[in-house]
């Protein structure tokens, strides 16, 4: 493949600068203007998606110059946005972009041997990632509870069968603004996630040093295969390397303790290992980032629709066979001594009531905009994901430069949609253009009249079928979560320009309500400031609550504050002006 930049990559760069200005648009909205950050922005990002199916649809398999199939526009415009709740945003975006300036000048300038500049530039990432993750060992709960699993398996302990509360997370020294509260009351306290994602911390346990480490080695290892899918074109590992650079925040969340980058690198090896034809080796990655996170599971279909595209049937059975292989043996102990309690706690991500949280279409529910039950943001999730699947299959191989825009697309319909499930997959879609499509078989059903007729015909209906039956079912699931309670707000009291608690006022209901509070762009947590209450006052029809923040969590003043009350289905809001 010729040494430069190409169109594709050309234009690739242009998407992400503007999706860098939609990001700054974005952070100045969010959280101020429910409205624009809640339903604008995420629609455009819809729109933007079907416009790309609906023209892979008019595509004549031109897959050479057809510019729009090798750009995944939907998956980089999403990795240009951050949650706006570092004070330090605006300094990451100038310092990413000045990193990024100084990787492009190298490009345009050194002409001659590269080697000699990764090495440098390697040794300098490595450096910094083991310094930063040192002096940020526990950022999430989730690295929390891993670690604190992996010092239980080693006590003998079925981590699987544990109660993690509060007071361990206090010893393990987690802020308490990255707990996950539950929409009962209360934070999770399970393990939910399979065992590799625990185990790999043995060695920080038995070593006594920082999980993080563990962490940046992966981050620092992803770079590296980023590297050896462009290891014949050296100038375009420099442009790659810039649009990483160029986004803070895929470093930011690996520091903080998102483990993204475990199930990252695994699935980046396989995809490698699948682009050199070596299908059982595939196979056995792709079981492995299952192992470590449940997030490769939502390209599994079309993933196994190109496997079976390149080696047949049979290849396809090796492929299943092998990922089972490379699934089974961290996880299969504890499926064989506790397998309910082993199931309940890897599907409990959308079978547990959690909160609503993150930056798509569930902002419109969990900011009580238009309120929607939970649960339909979990089916248009599994709708969406077997459609797309679909559609991959049916324009397949046009659709091929998209496989890693599929979870995009999804996880951004989920009730939590946050940004580390998404950070991390245009890295992928960065490794995907840098390979071709099998078309073989494709060219050979592209002759079926039928198969033309249905994608000529039948797959914009389906389309719009999909998003009629979307908006009809929300609509719908809207009027049957439409509930009594109401919230009124009796006072305020503010000490030292915070809000040291608020009266409210509760009818319509006879259990008392969960709180939280969102305000401004200046918000520090994504969870809202969670809310202790107190009941003042209580008779049949009414309660006065008194709502102080809780986890040390302090509410600034500020013009814009959105009390929301919710107890499973039921939810209210009222808006608190401070002038």
């Amino acid at each position: 493949m010729e040494d430069s930049i190409t169109a594709r990559e050309g234009y690739l760069i242009l998407f992400y600068i503007f999706a860098t200005i939609i990001y700054e648009l974005w952070y100045l909205t969010a959280y101020l203007y429910w409205w624009l950050s809640s339903i604008v922005i995420p629609s455009l990002m819809i729109i933007l998606s079907v416009f790309i199916v609906l023209r892979i649809s008019r595509s004549n398999y031109n897959i050479k110059h057809d510019l729009l199939n090798y750009i995944p526009v939907f998956a980089v415009i999403f990795s240009a946005f951050e949650y706006p709740m570092y004070e330090f945003s605006y300094i990451n975006v100038i310092i990413s972009v000045l990193a990024a300036s100084f990787l492009l000048l190298i490009y345009f300038i050194v002409r001659s041997d590269y080697k000699y500049l990764f090495i440098i530039l390697f040794i300098f990432s490595f450096n910094v990632f083991m310094f930063l993750h040192a002096v940020s060992p526990y950022g999430t709960d989730e690295i929390s509870f891993d670690y604190y699993s992996t010092l239980k398996i080693l006590d003998g302990i079925n981590p699987y069968k544990l109660i993690i509360t509060n007071s361990v997370l206090q010893r393990l020294g987690i802020n308490p603004q990255f707990y996950t509260p539950l929409l009962t009351g209360g934070h999770v306290e399970n393990l939910s996630y399979p065992a590799l994602a625990f185990l790999i911390f043995i060695p920080a346990v038995l070593l006594k040093f920082v999980p993080g480490i563990i962490i940046a080695v992966f981050a620092f290892f992803t770079l590296v295969m980023l590297f050896v899918f462009y290891k014949n074109r050296p100038k375009s590992y420099f442009f790659v390397a810039a649009l990483i650079t160029i986004n803070p925040v895929y470093f930011l969340y690996s520091i903080s303790g998102i483990t993204g980058y475990v199930w990252l690198l695994l699935l980046s090896v396989s995809f490698y290992t699948f682009s050199k034809n070596n299908i059982k080796l595939s196979g056995a990655f792709y079981g492995l980032s299952l192992a470590a996170k449940q997030l490769p599971v939502y390209i599994a279909i079309p993933y196994l629709y190109i496997v079976y595209k390149r080696s047949g049937i049979k290849g396809s059975l090796y492929f299943v066979i092998f990922s089972i292989i490379g699934f089974l043996p961290e996880n299969i102990y504890f499926i064989y001594v506790s397998p309910l309690k082993y199931i309940s706690d890897i599907i409990s991500p959308i079978s547990e009531p959690l909160i609503g949280i993150g930056f798509g279409f569930s902002q419109v529910s969990f900011l009580n905009v238009f309120y929607i039950a939970p649960a339909y943001f979990s089916y248009i999730s599994i709708v969406t994901m077997i459609l797309l699947s679909f559609l991959f299959i049916l324009y397949y191989p046009d659709s091929y430069y998209w496989l890693f825009m599929i979870p995009v697309i999804v996880l951004q319909l989920n009730y939590r949609a946050l940004f580390n499930y998404i950070i991390f997959w245009p890295i992928l879609c960065l490794m995907l253009i840098n390979t071709e499509p099998v078309i073989e078989g494709a060219k050979k059903l592209n002759k079926s009249n039928v198969l033309k007729l249905i994608r000529a015909r039948y797959a914009k209906i389906f389309l719009t079928l999909f998003i009629v039956i979307i908006i009809v079912a929300g609509l719908g699931m809207h009027s049957e979560s439409k509930n009594d309670m109401r919230i009124n707000i009796e006072n305020e009291y503010i000490v030292n320009s915070n809000v040291s608690y608020i009266i409210v006022n509760v009818t319509g209901v006879n259990i008392t309500p969960e709180f939280r509070a969102f305000f401004g762009p200046d918000m520090y947590t994504a969870n809202g400031v969670i809310f202790n209450e107190t009941v003042v006052y209580k008779n049949s029809k009414y309660e006065i609550i008194n709502l102080t923040p809780a986890y040390n969590y302090y509410l600034p003043v500020s013009k814009n504050i959105e009390i929301v009350g919710y107890y499973n289905n039921i939810q209210a809001s009222a808006h608190l002006i401070i002038s």
